[in-house]
């Protein structure tokens, strides 16, 4: 996809300010819950009430009712959902229409460049799947002499087949796996405009492939550590150690690396099927 990930971030804010919220915003990093005790890293005044909401939780042995993919306690999503997969809420209004996820020309040859560059860098034969390739600019770009499947919805699946009839183009579906084997996959920043992110990974868990580049903004260059998302399209952010250890928990990290982007910086995770 080529939306930036900075939504309504004016496009340019003053050295001073912005360093002093990177300080700021440098010292919260995420609660990590391990065996039942819950511990901050470090905690400026904006995370307190995550520290007392996680204390009153080891206090009455809550169990919690949402899923989180690694991300903080406390942080607002747009959309919660339950353990069992049910939508339990989402922001009225915000990052669910349909419009807000049809990718532009402009958009598209704006962003992700370094992701496709590094996909096309590694790949050395065989064929590619492009999840949630937006105008196909950059999927035509970087992998013009490979045989692509691109996944996209509608309308932009059937600008895809009008413009580029001789490729594959299909709708993308997490209930139909595509067919045959797949050297690269790549979805690039699209894993922050599902609903619920494990059923993207459960999808291309499913998927015949030798690796697969994912990426997504980094949400500790956004200057928004609490949410929800600026960007009205993003239903939730990750910071590096959180998204790295969301995915370590499915697949086995081959690398994780940042990827600047106008504005802001994304990180790009290579994996591999095989579990640790």
């Amino acid at each position: 996809m080529g939306f930036p990930a900075g939504g309504f971030i004016p496009k340019r804010i003053s050295q001073e300010r912005g360093m002093r919220d990177r300080r700021a915003y440098s010292f919260f990093r995420r609660v990590v819950c391990w065996r039942g005790t819950y511990y901050l890293d470090r905690v400026i005044s904006p995370a307190i009430s995550v520290c007392i909401h996680c204390s009153k939780m080891q206090e009455t042995g809550d169990i919690p009712t949402r899923k989180s993919w690694h991300i903080f306690e406390g942080y607002r999503h747009r959309c919660e959902v339950g353990l069992g997969g049910e939508v339990l809420s989402v922001e009225e209004g915000e990052g669910i229409s349909l419009e807000q996820y049809i990718d532009s020309d402009k958009s598209s040859k704006r962003y992700q460049k370094a992701v496709y560059r590094y996909a096309a860098k590694i790949h050395e034969e065989g064929r590619v799947l492009d999840i949630g390739c937006g105008t196909g600019y950059k999927t035509m770009k970087f992998f013009r002499k490979a045989e692509t499947l691109g996944l996209e919805i509608e309308p932009t699946l059937s600008h895809l087949r009008e413009k580029y009839p001789k490729r594959s183009w299909e709708e993308s579906d997490f209930g139909r796996i595509p067919q045959g084997g797949f050297s690269i996959v790549v979805c690039a920043d699209v894993i922050e405009h599902i609903m619920d992110p494990d059923d993207l990974l459960g999808f291309i868990r499913k998927i015949d492939f030798t690796t697969c580049v994912i990426s997504t903004p980094d949400r500790d260059t956004l200057d928004n550590e609490l949410g929800p998302p600026r960007n009205r399209s993003h239903l939730r952010e990750w910071s590096f150690s959180e998204f790295g250890a969301y995915i370590a928990e499915h697949f086995r990290v081959m690398e994780h690396f940042h990827c600047r982007e106008p504005g802001y910086k994304s990180q790009l995770i290579a994996f591999s099927k095989a579990t640790r």
